[in-house]
């Protein structure tokens, strides 16, 4: 199987729609607070539960997420091929995200631009 078909097939798991249950969810506010969003709106986005689509492209080349909460929306494509892209962290700092495998199962990493600020990893 080749590591794309393994991406592939790890990410089938994760496909779908998934609401943020902000009253359930562990540390959801203080993971926010780790990568820099402000209290105004880490308060707003446990009020709001954002929403996350993710998918898989057709062409099978990356994972595709669509992120909708109460302040801000995003859409971004991580390629499977590991490829960085350009991206910005819940609290606004610009940063280098790519896919990956960790231990077979899907991982975005996330290193900011300026080293002021905090990496972070988001698994499955």
């Amino acid at each position: 199987m080749s590591a794309n078909e393994e991406a592939v097939n790890s990410c089938k798991l994760i496909v779908g729609t998934w609401k943020c249950d902000a009253a359930k969810s562990e540390n959801f506010e203080e993971m926010l607070s780790h990568v820099g969003v402000n209290i105004v709106s880490r308060k707003l986005a446990v009020k709001g539960s954002p929403k996350m689509t993710l998918s898989i492209a057709e062409d099978n080349s990356s994972l595709n997420m669509v992120h909708e909460g109460i302040i801000t929306s995003k859409t971004i494509s991580y390629p499977f091929d590991g490829t960085p892209v350009d991206d910005e962290s819940p609290g606004g700092h610009k940063s280098k995200s790519h896919f990956e495998l960790r231990d077979g199962k899907p991982a975005i990493v996330t290193e900011p631009v300026d080293a002021n600020h905090k990496s972070a990893i988001i698994s499955r």
